[in-house]
């Protein structure tokens, strides 16, 4: 068993470690939010030009549509349970709801904010000492068919979450996740098998790259159109969905929060052609965007200087090897790939020159105080251009010249041509330079989502068919540390190999026990102790090799009111948009 396995074992079986674990850790009831999930001393934002004024929720206008344009296609098939579709959660943002949601969505928190408040849920849960158990308590809801969104729902939801046998999600759950329990129809009791420090954030709906949390009605899902519409208990029910053009959305007249949501309807658009995203809102004919890169924000606000923008720094892009197979299992040629990335000249041609160097855990996850690499000590030093040395660790592991290889990355109808690019550039300094030879294999959302993303990689042995290129945001999320397990090593009773979001297959023990340690690390300065000590084994083993920041940048029509977007917006969900209106509506 590794390290990450008898860890992870331990916290599992043994009640009593697991006292002793909250107990090291400080003990007490979690308050507004938990420990390590951000708050009101979240940091600021790069940069935020939205609406300075913070505006009260209650007095919005009522009336108006939003066209609200989506990054992409979603798909034609809306099955939540099947689907790990991220995109779909920003059609059931609209639709269903979650026990909790985060508070960033609106200016009165800011974009990087990871606290959460009550939404399905009458208040954040109940937290026993040992931090084991939580009770919700619901409101009176009801979804869309007219039924009442009872605490059977919210157990059916989560048991099908974690263990059904066409779920998704199932890796989510793993270790932590005891029971469920209906105490009455109103009173919802969650048991985790250890003092797990992020539990809550799990039960905040479609935030960030975990899909699930939305809560099901058990009948709708188990009938005939589970997969090609959306019901739940949320302030729109769905109108039409014609992928990949369009989703139309109506408001709820029966919603249970009052007095929202304000919009009448909501179209979110998805077109994935950049050109024409750019023409929409520069004509007007969407009033809240997708985000931008740098060059194409330039233009819309030279277009429309009376526009709302929020800019904040985003994450690098990771390219990941896997580490079980030659080349890639010795550190010294993944070392090697890091040392011949121009980073200067790919971030000039690539975001006009905007944008730091970044490591896995990337210095944008502002809470936690992750550093750039240049701040990483010794191993500063793979992140510097230096052809010579890459080489000279290349003949030291034994390895021909130039690496033939496959790599899989999403295709420009996904989030623009910017993407495309940087592997493009990478890949045309490594030619150049005589280190690697790589063919793209370039992929939809969908694909990479069923494909190499989670380890399932081709076949080709010959084309050394083993890497990725793909967006690491985990620094940022409110679901961290059991991401942060996930994507780099392998939990007990995940598998070893696909599917598995560990696509860099990745089994290190020094680094499966740092991942166990932080789970249940309470006190931010423990937990924060233990990823500089992640931080400094990531960047001396360059399992991931992680090239520079760039800047999210969205755009909102000036009439838009109390809107922003927040950090994980990207694929996310934002139920915020019930607090939005239109000054005219």
């Amino acid at each position: 068993m590794s390290e990450t396995g008898s860890y992870w074992a331990k916290k599992t079986i043994s009640r009593r470690n697991a006292l002793r674990a909250a107990a090291a850790a400080g003990g007490g009831l979690l308050a507004l939010s938990l420990v390590g999930c951000g708050g009101d001393d979240e940091a600021k934002p790069a940069a935020t030009t939205g609406p300075a004024a913070v505006l009260d929720p209650t007095k919005g206008k009522p009336g108006g549509k939003l066209v609200w344009q989506g990054y992409g296609d979603v798909g034609a098939n809306l099955d939540l349970i099947a689907i790990p579709e991220y995109g779909l959660r920003q059609l059931s943002g609209l639709t269903h709801e979650g026990l909790l949601e985060i508070r960033a969505g609106t200016p009165a928190f800011p974009i990087t904010d990871k606290g959460l408040q009550p939404l399905l849920a009458t208040a954040l849960p109940e937290v026993t000492p040992d931090k084991l158990t939580y009770t919700f308590k619901l409101r009176d809801s009801k979804f869309h068919d007219g039924k009442a969104v009872t605490a059977e729902d919210v157990k059916w939801s989560y048991d099908t979450y974690a263990n059904g046998e066409k779920s998704a999600w199932k890796a989510f759950f793993l270790g932590w996740f005891g029971k469920i329990e209906a105490v009455d129809p109103k009173t919802v009791k969650v048991t985790t098998n250890f003092p797990f420090a992020d539990a809550q954030q799990y039960f905040a709906a479609g935030e960030g790259i975990n899909g699930f949390g939305d809560i099901l009605s058990k009948t709708f899902q188990e009938g005939p159109d589970a997969n090609k519409k959306l019901m739940g208990s949320g302030p729109y029910t769905l109108d039409v969905h014609q992928s990949p053009t369009i989703t139309k959305f109506k408001k709820n007249p029966d919603y249970h929060l009052k007095p929202y949501p304000y919009f009448d309807a909501i179209d979110r658009t998805g077109d994935a052609d950049q050109e024409k995203k750019i023409a929409d809102i520069i004509a007007k004919n969407v009033q809240f965007t997708y985000w931008f890169g740098e060059a194409d924000r330039d233009r819309i606000k030279k277009a429309r200087p009376d526009i709302q923008m929020w800019t904040f720094d985003a994450a690098a892009g990771r390219f990941t090897m896997r580490t079980d197979k030659a080349p890639w299992k010795d550190a010294r040629v993944r070392r090697a790939m890091s040392m011949s990335i121009d980073r200067k000249s790919i971030a000039q041609a690539n975001t006009q020159g905007e944008g730091k160097p970044d490591q896995f855990l990337s210095w944008t996850g502002k809470y936690w105080g992750f550093r750039e690499p240049k701040d990483l000590g010794v191993n500063a030093k793979y992140w510097d251009l230096n052809i010579a040395e890459a080489k000279a660790l290349l003949t030291a592991a034994n390895v021909q010249l130039p690496i033939k290889a496959k790599i899989y990355h999403w295709n420009a109808t996904v989030i623009g041509p910017k993407w495309v690019e940087q592997m493009t550039l990478m890949k045309t300094g490594w030619k150049n330079a005589g280190i690697a030879d790589i063919e793209s294999v370039e992929q939809t959302h969908p694909q990479m989502n069923a494909g190499a993303f989670l380890g399932n990689y081709g076949n080709d042995a010959a084309a050394n068919d083993t890497l990725t290129w793909f967006p690491n945001v985990v620094a940022g999320q409110g679901q961290i540390g059991l991401n942060l397990l996930l994507f780099l090593s392998y939990p007990q009773g995940a598998p070893k190999g696909p599917p598995s979001l560990n696509n860099g297959y990745v089994d290190d023990p020094a680094l499966n026990a740092l991942l166990g340690k932080q789970l249940s690390q309470f006190v931010k300065e423990e937990r924060v102790a233990t990823f500089r000590q992640i931080e400094d084994l990531l960047a001396e083993q360059q399992y991931h090799v992680i090239n520079h920041t760039w800047t999210n940048n969205w755009f909102g029509d000036p009439t838009l009111k109390n809107a922003q977007p927040h950090q994980e917006a990207y694929q996310g969900a934002m139920p915020q948009m019930k607090y939005w209106w239109f000054d005219k509506a």
